[in-house]
């Protein structure tokens, strides 16, 4: 029996790079990405206390919706059918990352919430690998909060064994981008393969070799939430950003920078001139 709550943190992910390389017959796309994972987070905690309960918390709670489409509730029903229990524990989210960002933070949520879930409870029996997929495209990749490629429809995931810790600066521009309306106005042409290295050392490597990458998404993200534009422009206006891009499909982008007193400047000017805007400096952890 638990007593005392339990955690894990959710950190959100940035899609470093994103190509779209096809589309399967049940219309899901296919890609290709590398996903790293930063060190602003969601809390996940479960307390034991002999009844279910679900309480979120954090700056944008009200941005959640219904308990029962929250991919840490849906988790959690997930794992209690698995092993056939009623746990009967109070499961709260601190929701510290942005909602409708491109952040990955319901999917790492989720992630969270199962590896909390298979450590206090957990059976060999439980492949929370094949559960996570039920869950979402995304959530596999945030089980492991490490540099990732990941292909296919987010199921094919390889880690990466080295990835330097990188400054950057994170802005969600306080609108929400939905995913589906992103790939239903996508018109593309498939990527072809990308080659990319086993680890990366420096920063010089990581930005050598995203200059020849994109995302995909982008351009039609831009046209249905213009802000993005504006994001990456006054990104790109700043001395020491030295890659900005958008991250999945959007609306919050990042740029990655030559210090962490480069991320801190923007981000006290940009936060300034743009109230409205989630501003993050920050670091990309290994």
């Amino acid at each position: 029996m638990i007593f005392n709550p339990e955690y894990e943190i959710a950190p959100a992910k940035l899609n470093l790079f994103l190509h779209i390389t096809g589309k399967r017959q049940d219309g899901y796309h296919l890609l290709e990405s590398l996903v790293v994972f930063t060190d602003i987070a969601d809390h996940v905690r479960i307390t034991a206390t002999g009844q279910t309960d679900f309480q979120v918390t954090g700056s944008f709670a009200h941005l959640t919706g219904a308990m029962e489409h929250n991919l840490v509730y849906r988790a959690y029903q997930a794992y209690e059918s698995a092993i056939q229990r009623d746990l009967k524990t109070v499961l709260s989210l601190e929701k510290n990352i942005p909602v409708g960002a491109g952040l990955g933070g319901g999917s790492s949520d989720a992630a969270a919430a199962l590896r909390l879930l298979h450590r206090l409870y957990g059976s060999t029996k439980i492949d929370i690998e094949k559960m996570a997929l039920t869950l979402g495209a995304d959530v596999p990749v945030c089980l492991q909060t490490r540099a990732q490629i990941m292909r296919g429809v987010g199921e094919k995931i390889h880690t990466l064994s080295t990835f330097p810790r990188l400054p950057v600066l994170m802005i969600w521009p306080d609108v929400i981008c939905e995913t589906a309306s992103v790939f239903k106005a996508l018109s593309f042409t498939p990527a072809p393969p990308v080659s990319i290295p086993n680890k990366f050392e420096t920063a010089d490597e990581v930005i050598g070799f995203l200059a020849e990458t994109r995302n995909d998404l982008e351009k039609t993200a831009m046209n249905i939430c213009p802000a993005i534009q504006t994001v990456l422009e006054e990104m790109r206006a700043q001395k020491g950003i030295r890659l900005a891009r958008m991250t999945g499909s959007g609306s919050a982008c990042f740029g990655i920078c030559d210090d962490f007193d480069v991320a801190e400047h923007a981000k006290s000017y940009l936060g300034k001139k743009y109230p409205s805007w989630w501003c993050h400096a920050g670091y990309i952890n290994p």
